[in-house]
């Protein structure tokens, strides 16, 4: 088992034994990178530049070939059928089956639970940002979204200890949290009631006067905080608990000086300008909660609240492309077989198709309305119900062929009735960055037809602040070459079987 660890720097086990890493910054950015971005392979010259941009495309490539070298020699031998790496022409990726563990990963998967055992789990795993002796233009967006979600989830893990009453736990998990954020007033009130229930009404009230001593200007503490402090000193009872969730995790600096209008808007003291930028676009917003709050469920399916189409590859070595000098496809049709015009939309199909076959590739695409979601609620998960078909061309003695179902935040505006595989692309296909977020809101193994789930509560942040583009749902890995899957599309004559997005939220 190779385990890796990217959160307060690189380091690795084999078997526990320590792995040991060239100090090599080139070499430690391409392999996180990779491990980063498990999807379906990626372009050399994508990575190249993404990692080196300040350099010519021949020295980037070279930089590329030397570090990939190098990073082959360092890793120990992987197990037989289940390489560290998939390297074939000009693609590579890092094998999402690989034998291999990341902390990123399980940090991820303990941070979104609501329970106190996989968050504390979780949060022990943040040793420091990610890479934090690592450069690289790519790097602090993932940075801040990691750092989020650790503020996000301790402060969860604070809310669920004080509910549960074991105050002096809930105390320690204030008080790293107010060690992250000492301009933090969320964090403030947190450790003066905490300390307050545990019996230390004097060290509660020095932590306020010790922070408010830190102010550059008086009359800078909202009444909220004021209003806490005057019931500890009066040593009275402390409203109920509630689960004191910020409007967004404000960035870590000094409050600057008070204006007049300052105070009735609270929230933008802590602002700094280029930080809010990246902390917005890397999509983490996280909504006040309250327990009393009653938990509801939207479902959106059919037309007009999902709109899908899919997109295909015209590219003229394409397998199957029959006439090479002709603008048509052959494809295997949902209801047969036939030619398709690949310029054309597809929106009206009954099915998408799913493909990532040699060089010909179907991506479907999918967009929900969210408008019947009320505003600045919050959402606890969002799910998103599919049903594939699949006809028989790719199977085998065996079954059907593997393939693994990854889902993209689009980041570009398009519409069903006009969208192909080249327009409104920065590139035909769509290029990671500029038209969908690289690092996939959920992926999912598909080893037979029939109902799947995928997980997309992460983007629902975004959506809701605005950049409600959908997603698109790409072919990651077909091992055997062949994709033979179709997704039921809105036009699809069973509703039972039509995508459809069941969002729970408070």
């Amino acid at each position: 088992m190779l385990r890796i660890y990217l959160l307060g720097g690189l380091r690795a086990t084999v078997d526990d034994h320590p792995l040991q890493i060239p100090d090599s910054p080139g070499l430690v950015g391409l392999w996180a990178f990779l491990l980063l971005h498990p999807r379906r392979p990626l372009d050399r010259s994508y990575v190249a530049f993404t990692l080196w941009p300040d350099v010519g495309e021949d020295k980037a490539l070279a930089h590329l070939r030397r570090c990939l070298y190098h990073l082959q020699q360092l890793l120990p031998p992987a197990p037989a059928g289940r390489p560290w790496l998939l390297i074939e022409g000009r693609t590579l990726s890092w094998n999402p089956e690989a034998d291999a563990w990341l902390d990123v990963d399980q940090f991820r998967r303990d941070c979104v639970a609501d329970a106190i055992a996989p968050l504390t789990q979780g949060l022990a795993l943040y040793r420091g940002d990610l890479l934090p002796d690592v450069a690289g233009d790519w790097l602090p967006a993932e940075r801040a979204r990691l750092r989020l979600e650790y503020l996000e989830a301790l402060e969860r893990l604070i809310a669920l200890q004080a509910a549960d009453g074991d105050y002096a736990a809930a105390l320690t998990a204030a008080q790293e949290l107010s060690c992250q954020q000492p301009h933090s007033e969320t964090a403030l009130r947190w450790c003066m009631r905490l300390r307050y229930l545990v019996g230390d009404r004097a060290a509660a009230l020095r932590q306020y006067n010790e922070f408010t001593a830190r102010l550059e200007q008086a009359g800078q503490i909202s009444a909220e905080t004021e209003a806490l402090r005057e019931r500890i000193a009066a040593g009275a009872e402390l409203p109920p608990l509630v689960r004191e969730w910020p409007t967004a995790v404000q960035p870590d600096t000094p409050p600057s000086p008070a204006t007049p209008d300052r105070a009735a808007r609270q929230g933008a003291r802590w602002t700094v300008p280029a930080l809010a930028v990246l902390l917005a676009l890397a999509g983490a917003v996280i909504w006040l909660e309250r327990p009393f709050h009653p938990r509801q469920t939207l479902t959106l399916a059919g037309p007009p609240l999902v709109r899908d189409t899919w997109i295909l590859s015209s590219l003229p070595d394409a397998t199957g492309a029959g006439d090479l000098d002709a603008p048509w496809l052959y494809v295997d049709l949902h209801d047969g077989r036939g030619l398709v015009n690949p310029r054309a939309p597809f929106a009206r199909y009954p099915a998408a198709r799913l493909n990532l076959a040699n060089v010909i590739i179907s991506d479907a695409l999918l967009r929900f309305d969210l408008s019947r979601l009320p505003a600045h609620s919050h959402v606890e998960s969002a799910r998103l119900n599919l049903y594939l078909e699949a006809d028989t061309l790719c199977t085998s003695q065996q079954g059907w062929p593997p393939v693994t179902l990854a889902a993209y935040r689009l980041l570009r505006a398009w519409d069903a009735d006009t969208a192909t595989f080249s327009h409104p692309w920065a590139e035909p296909g769509l290029r990671p960055g500029s038209d969908y977020d690289p690092s996939p809101v959920d992926r999912q193994a598909v080893s037979g037809p029939g109902p799947l789930t995928l997980d997309l509560t992460a983007a629902m942040a975004s959506w809701q602040s605005g950049q409600n583009y959908g997603i698109v749902l790409m072919v990651a890995e077909a091992p055997a070459g062949c994709s033979p899957y179709w997704m039921d599309a809105v036009e699809h004559p069973d509703p039972t079987r039509r995508p459809h997005l069941v969002i729970r939220y408070r």
